[in-house]
């Protein structure tokens, strides 16, 4: 009850400042990322080093399969310790490339998110600077707009301009 309570205050305080509000506006936010040319080599620059870890662990790991392979044609001609030992190694090393594709994983996740919040973050000034600016009381995301009478103002242009600046 006393979260209810809270959720409704809070929707009926949003609800209060959209309707008093003179000047809204909107921004399309995956559109100025589609449109910034820094995002877009970012992206890109992480796609290709993705692709290029792909390609240099799909090689290890084939190489990996080939050799259990061949040890599976050998388990009749050598003795069960020695098969054991060379199963062993072969799983440590199998190890060893998925925590290497881990790191690299979770290096190329850092990055993603290191960009991202630069870049919401860049985003989110030059919205602050325009709404100064332009003077409008509430911009809202593209996506959270349910109906449009057109006094509304779409700012994704302007953003994306000065983003590319």
């Amino acid at each position: 009850m006393k979260y209810g309570f809270k959720i409704m205050f809070f929707i009926f305080y949003l609800f209060c400042s959209v309707c008093f509000a003179s000047k809204l506006a909107f921004l399309d936010f995956n559109l100025v990322l589609q449109n910034s040319n820094k995002y877009q080599n970012f992206v890109k620059n992480i796609n290709i080093e993705a692709n290029n870890n792909y390609l240099k662990f799909n090689n290890k790991i084939n190489k990996l399969v080939e050799e259990e392979k061949d040890l599976q044609d050998k388990v009749s001609l050598i003795d069960e310790k020695k098969f054991q030992l060379l199963k062993d190694n072969l799983n440590i090393r199998k190890l060893k490339i998925l925590n290497e594709i881990k790191k690299i994983e979770d290096n190329l996740n850092k990055k993603n998110v290191y960009m991202y919040n630069l870049f919401f973050s860049k985003i989110s000034n030059i919205v602050k600077n325009i709404c100064k600016i332009k003077k409008y009381d509430i911009v809202l995301e593209k996506n959270s707009i349910i109906y449009n009478n057109k006094n509304i103002y779409d700012i994704t242009p302007m953003v994306i301009k000065k983003l590319n600046i």
